[in-house]
């Protein structure tokens, strides 16, 4: 065997095997175009927008949303049997860059599940590079410990935050770099966009 081919090996051992294969989350893999059915769905007659079926029989993604915050993502459901655990009403956003998968964004069922969530991603990814811990109030006075954690520098950008507007609500964020400047354009673009005073 040539030396080339012993490094060969190793680095197909390191990477299990699979050497060509980018990063995947939930088994879509980013780096390429998203390879899942349309949700099945019915046109309405005079707007021609689609009516998704709630709980579809298999995992599939609806069209982006015609408006709204999410406007121009599309959108992966899960079936019940094959929606992860943490991710919060069987939902996903993809950012699509290009026809390829260049992140996802996903709500966790919140503060109850910090715990589950951070340790998932710290098996996938590692320990976070900024991990922030801080005590949040609901306007109804609840108060909860709650994280933002940080994985930077790697092959992708993730985000955490242990909750996100509720304390029922978490959110994750998984980029690969062109994603994450993808989402910080857009994000400028949209408070550039906001009217002034």
């Amino acid at each position: 065997m040539t030396r080339h081919g012993a490094l060969a090996l190793a680095l197909l051992a390191l990477h299990g095997g699979a050497a060509a294969a980018g990063p995947s989350v939930f088994g879509l893999e980013l780096g390429h175009p998203v390879a899942l059915a349309e949700c099945p769905h019915q046109a309405m007659p005079v707007s021609g927008r689609k009516l998704y079926e709630l709980m579809p029989s298999r995992t599939c993604v609806e069209d982006a949303a015609p408006a709204g915050p999410a406007s121009g993502a599309r959108t992966v459901v899960f079936t019940r049997t094959e929606a992860p655990p943490i991710v919060r009403d069987a939902r996903l956003t993809l950012l699509e860059v290009g026809g390829a998968l260049a992140g996802v964004r996903f709500a966790t069922p919140g503060e109850s599940a910090e715990d589950v969530v951070l340790g998932e991603l710290t098996a996938k990814y590692g320990p976070p590079s900024s991990i922030h811990r801080e005590r949040v109030q609901n306007l109804a006075g609840a108060q909860a410990d709650t994280l933002t954690a940080l994985w930077r520098g790697g092959v992708v950008d993730v985000t955490f935050y242990g909750t996100f507007g509720r304390l029922d609500q978490g959110q994750v964020t998984i980029d690969l770099p062109i994603g994450s400047a993808a989402r910080r354009a857009r994000d400028a673009a949209a408070h550039n966009a906001e009217r002034k005073l």
